[in-house]
């Protein structure tokens, strides 16, 4: 009786662990986030750029 009883259980969690949260799911949920992140840092980047040519341009730089 104990040893059907945990071979339940063994069960339910091996399919508990399998139709829990597939892989997908997450890669999905990683993905989103690091293409905002990298949009983010993407833009920063640009600005930094921008403002660099800017202060060359106009010579506002010490020498």
């Amino acid at each position: 009786m104990v040893k059907r009883i945990f071979t339940i259980i063994i069960i339910i969690a091996i399919l508990i662990n399998f139709l829990a949260c597939k892989t997908k799911d997450k890669e999905k949920i990683l993905l989103n986030d690091v293409k905002s992140q990298s949009k983010v840092e993407q833009q920063e980047i640009n600005t930094a750029i921008e403002n660099g040519n800017r202060y060359l341009q106009n010579l506002l730089y010490n020498i």
